[in-house]
């Protein structure tokens, strides 16, 4: 029993926006170059979150955002004003945009982490997302260069501050899509929970040291592994990145590795070691008894 998919309708589905889909091949075969090494999924993973089990990109943009939101009021209350508080305004907008476009490139970086992973029409989203933010950054700079001391052309760089807030509000609804309408990096659970009391999956001896297999138990997939040393650990079977099926991946030295996007997970207690994964699997009780494995409720 699996979760219907999320979807979404909007003007970006429509066969006119082809050529973001063109732009978007271009830019994932860049990042996926940077990121295929060794090095560089090690990089991503920090990008993505997997050493604190948090997605960064949600909180980095609350910098640009906040920031541009704030320029965007103080330079309303210096258009209000005259003399020295005028000014005080004008200078807290410059500081504020500073501190946005500084916050960008982190936001940036984190996002294109998180995006290079996905496929289909939520690649065709991020990249929509991307280049209204990229508009944004520049309307910003521009405005940032109107401001410059006596030269100051407050015409320009109230007009160019506009056109990028909106710009940045457009790009903020597309991310709000992604995730909530697409689901984008959203961990749903596929299926129901197991039974709570214990259940035989199968026999022990059709387990070897080094191997594993998916099992149900009741209605739920589970991945059931047998270490070298022969301890058994139990699973949630889908990767909590987009529910790639982990007994379709190779495990080696008490580490399961997604076979979709590269996410690596200790089949011990689940947490997560690379990326683009961020959450932990669920770790269910195992047991054997008389010849028998049985798996029971989460650990």
């Amino acid at each position: 029993m699996s979760s219907p998919a999320p979807t979404s309708t909007s003007l970006l589905d429509g066969p006119q926006m082809g050529w973001i889909d063109r732009a978007a091949g271009l830019y994932h075969s860049a990042a996926s170059a940077l990121f295929g090494t060794e090095k560089g999924a090690q990089i991503k993973s920090l990008l993505n979150g997997t050493p604190v089990r948090h997605r960064l990109h949600p909180a980095l943009v609350d910098v640009p955002i906040g920031a541009w939101t704030t320029a965007m009021h103080l330079d309303g209350l210096a258009l209000l004003t005259n003399g020295n508080r005028r000014r005080q305004f004008e200078t807290g907008a410059d500081a504020a945009i500073i501190l946005g476009i500084a916050g960008a490139l982190p936001a940036a970086l984190t996002g294109t982490a998180d995006w290079v992973d996905v496929s289909g029409r939520p690649r065709r989203y991020g990249m929509a997302h991307a280049m209204l933010n990229t508009v944004a950054l520049a309307s910003y700079g521009v405005s940032l260069l109107a401001r410059r001391g006596d030269r100051r052309n407050s015409a320009l760089a109230l007009a160019s501050a506009g056109f990028g807030f909106l710009a940045l509000s457009a790009s903020a609804t597309i991310g709000g899509d992604m995730a909530y309408n697409l689901g984008v990096n959203v961990a749903r659970p596929p299926a129901p929970r197991p039974p709570r009391k214990f259940t035989a999956v199968m026999q022990s001896s059709e387990l070897g040291p080094g191997q594993h297999r998916r099992v149900e138990v009741g209605k739920t997939p589970v991945l059931l592994v047998r270490d070298e040393s022969g301890e058994l650990h139990a699973l949630q079977h889908w990767c909590t990145h987009a529910g790639g099926p982990l007994s379709e991946g190779e495990v080696e030295n008490g580490v399961v590795t997604c076979p979709w996007h590269g996410s690596k997970f200790c089949v011990a207690d689940g947490r997560p070691i690379q990326g683009p994964a961020t959450a932990p699997l669920a770790v269910y009780q195992v047991r054997e008894e008389n010849g028998q494995i049985l798996v029971g409720r989460e650990a």
